[in-house]
């Protein structure tokens, strides 16, 4: 399992000193004007978006082959793109704590609820990656991103259509939720992730 994460953190490197550029550039802006939402906010995009791209250059390599011809299994291979997206939203958030303290150097007040909206982001980020994974593992990359477009546009049409019909999603419900609810969601959404791509990959051919 260690390899495997190694694996995918090497692949990405060249991305990692893109990421790092972009980073500096954001910081920049984000300590000029006192505001790190913007550099967490795309700290926590590329976090999700970090176990497709690497799924992305295993198909391109055929790495799944040549994996499974080895002593790995096919369940080590999921968790690992698991695991692999938790430790991406866990540095982005770390980092995110870094860039708050840094930017904000405000008191307590301001900066408890920067915190807290970092946890819910890191939250709601591994929701995304719970929803995203089975689908690309299931219809591949290419096909994966089509698959998740339409379920973001599936879901602003259930809100348009609520809305039409006069039942209004408050995010004042969400914004009120006890931290603890969100991680529970978060970690009860990534454990049945798992257990579904572990299913769509057991029957998966190569």
């Amino acid at each position: 399992m260690k390899g495997l994460l190694i694996k995918d953190f090497l692949i990405l490197k060249n991305q990692g000193k893109l990421l790092a550029l972009a980073l500096l550039v954001y910081s920049i802006i984000a300590f000029s004007s006192g505001n790190a939402d913007m550099v967490t906010t795309m700290l926590f995009v590329v976090s999700v978006i970090m176990p497709v791209t690497a799924i992305a250059y295993d198909e391109k390599s055929r790495w799944e082959r040549y994996a499974l011809a080895t002593a790995l299994n096919r369940r080590d291979l999921v968790l690992s793109k698991y695991l692999f997206g938790g430790l991406c939203i866990v540095c982005g958030m770390l980092l995110g704590i870094l860039f708050t303290l840094a930017a904000e150097k405000g008191s307590a007040a301001v900066l408890l609820p920067r915190l807290r909206m970092l946890v819910v982001a890191a939250c709601v980020g591994m929701v995304v990656q719970s929803v995203n994974l089975p689908i690309v593992f299931h219809f591949g990359v290419e096909k994966g991103r089509i698959a998740m477009l339409l379920v973001i546009a599936g879901t602003a049409a259930l809100q348009f259509y609520l809305g039409q019909v006069g039942i209004q999603v408050s995010g004042s419900l969400f914004s009120n939720m006890p931290l603890v609810l969100y991680v529970v969601i978060a970690a009860v959404s990534f454990g049945l992730s798992i257990v579904v791509s572990n299913i769509i990959y057991s029957k998966k051919e190569f």
